[in-house]
C-alpha cells in the first residue's frame, strides 16, 4: 500500500506543469504571477516524505543534463535509480524513468498548474496515468485545482514566498500544494484520501529538507550532473605500499589523517587486506573491499558478522544493492544489526584537493528509516575513494583526497 501511495505521489509531487484542460485566463494587472520555469542543471534538494503509517523516507534530487523522450526535449531530475521526466516547453511532468526503462507516464501530462500561476486562479487537469509493470491505466483522471493565496511558508530548508494550491479528485482526494516561484519547485505538500476512495484514508507531507543550487556547489568539489550509463568500473588490483591522504572537518573539527595499506592477513578464515589508519588497523575483505573488523593494538575494536560492502563490483550508475550485517563492539560487549540500501547514483568528474577524477558517486540510505546517511565518490584511477561525506546527528563530516600512491 505505502509503495502504491509513493508512486502516484512521486508522479505529482515535483511536477511544473500546465493545465490539460483549461487555457490559462488573464492575470488581474495587480496580481503576483509566476510564469513557467524550470531549476538550473545541478540544483540539488533534499526531500522527507512522511506517510501516515510506515517508514518516514528521504531522498536527494538532482537537476541534471537535458534529454529527448519519445522525440520531445525534456528536463530530467534524477533521484538515485529513478529519473523524472518534464516537457521541457511548459516543464510539465511526463514519466518516470527506473534504470533507464520508463515504470509510469501521464498523458498528456499530470496538470498540476495552470500558467501563468496567480492567487484566484481555478483549473482543471485532466490525464491518464499508467503503470507498467502493474500494467495498470487510471484515467481519464479529473482534478479540480484552485491557487488560494500567497505566502510565506517554511520547511527545515528555509521561508519562501509561494503560491498555496488546493486540489480535490472524486470528493476524495486532496492536496495543498506550497509552490515557491523562486525556486521553480514544491517546498511543500499534503496529500490525503477519505474513507471513500480506494486507498482508503490516509495522509502523506512531503517537505524540502536543504537545497542548494548550482551557484552555491563548494568551489572543491565540481560535478558534471549528467548522468552516464554504460560505464563500468571492475574490482582493483590492490598492492602493499598504497596510501591515501585525506583531509577532513566535521563536528569534532578538522585534520589530516593517512590510510596506509600494509599487509595482507586471514581473518577467520577470509583472506583480507589490512588498511591502517592512524592507531587502528582495518581489515577488509579481498573478494568485496568490504570492511569486517577494526582492531587498536592487540584489542579487537569492532567485528562484522558480513563485509559492510560499499561497494559492489562492477560498479555502474544505476546499480543497487542491500547489506545487512550484525556489528559488534567488541571492547563494550554490544552489538546491533545494521542494514542500508546502496545505490550508485552516477558517473562524474569531481574535483578535489588531489586533483579532478572521474568518480561513481554512491548513495547510502538507511533501511529503517530511509534516510540518506552517507555519500561515497570512488575513482578508479586512486583505486578508492576521493571524497566522502557522512550525516551525522551532530553534523556533517567530510573527507577530500590531498594526495594518493596506488601504482
Amino acid at each position: 500500500m505505502l509503495r502504491r501511495i509513493f508512486l502516484f505521489c512521486f508522479v505529482v509531487f515535483f511536477a511544473c506543469v500546465t493545465s490539460a484542460a483549461e487555457p490559462p485566463t488573464e492575470p488581474p494587472p495587480s496580481a503576483i504571477k509566476a510564469d513557467v520555469g524550470f531549476p538550473a542543471v545541478g540544483t540539488k534538494w533534499v526531500g522527507r516524505i512522511v506517510p501516515q503509517s510506515g517508514p518516514t523516507v528521504t531522498l536527494t534530487y538532482t537537476v541534471i543534463e537535458d534529454g529527448v523522450h519519445e522525440g520531445k526535449p525534456i528536463h530530467r531530475v534524477a533521484t538515485g535509480t529513478d529519473t523524472y521526466l518534464y516537457d521541457m516547453a511548459t516543464s510539465n511532468m511526463i514519466a518516470t524513468l527506473r534504470l533507464g526503462k520508463e515504470v509510469t507516464s501521464t498523458t498528456p501530462h499530470d496538470g498540476t498548474y495552470s500558467w501563468p500561476l496567480y492567487v484566484g486562479k481555478a483549473w482543471t487537469a485532466t490525464y491518464t496515468f499508467n503503470n507498467r509493470p502493474q500494467g495498470m491505466t487510471v484515467g481519464p483522471v479529473n482534478v479540480e485545482y484552485r491557487c488560494i493565496t500567497y505566502e510565506d511558508v517554511t520547511v527545515p530548508a528555509g521561508t519562501w514566498k509561494a503560491f498555496k494550491i488546493e486540489s480535490e479528485a472524486a470528493s476524495s482526494a486532496f492536496s495543498t500544494i506550497w509552490y515557491a516561484p523562486d525556486l521553480k519547485l514544491i517546498v511543500k505538500r499534503i496529500n490525503e484520501t477519505t474513507v471513500g476512495n480506494p486507498l482508503g484514508r490516509t495522509k502523506l507531507v512531503y517537505e524540502m529538507i536543504d537545497y542548494s543550487t548550482a551557484e552555491k556547489a563548494s568551489p572543491k568539489t565540481q560535478l558534471n550532473p549528467a548522468i552516464r550509463t554504460g560505464i563500468r568500473a571492475e574490482r582493483p588490483e590492490w598492492q602493499v605500499g598504497y596510501h591515501w591522504r585525506y583531509a577532513w572537518t566535521g563536528p569534532a573539527g578538522k585534520g589530516t589523517f593517512t590510510q596506509d595499506l600494509i599487509g595482507e592477513d586471514i581473518l577467520e578464515g577470509t583472506p583480507v587486506w589490512v588498511l591502517r589508519s592512524g592507531r587502528n588497523e582495518n581489515f577488509f575483505d579481498k573478494t568485496m573491499l568490504g570492511l569486517l573488523a577494526v582492531r587498536l593494538g592487540e584489542k579487537w575494536v569492532s567485528k562484522r558478522s558480513a563485509p559492510f560492502q560499499l561497494l559492489s563490483w562492477p560498479l555502474e550508475a544505476g546499480k543497487e544493492w542491500k547489506i545487512d550485517y550484525v556489528l559488534e563492539r567488541v571492547q563494550e560487549k554490544s552489538s546491533r544489526t545494521i542494514g542500508a540500501r546502496i545505490v550508485v547514483a552516477n558517473v562524474e568528474e569531481i574535483k578535489v584537493p588531489a586533483g579532478t577524477f572521474e568518480s561513481y558517486t554512491i548513495n547510502v540510505y538507511d533501511n529503517y528509516t530511509g534516510k540518506l546517511s552517507s555519500e561515497h565518490w570512488y575513482s578508479p584511477k586512486v583505486k578508492w575513494f576521493v571524497k566522502n561525506k557522512t550525516y551525522l546527528a551532530s553534523g556533517v563530516r567530510e573527507e577530500e583526497l590531498l594526495s594518493f600512491k596506488s601504482d
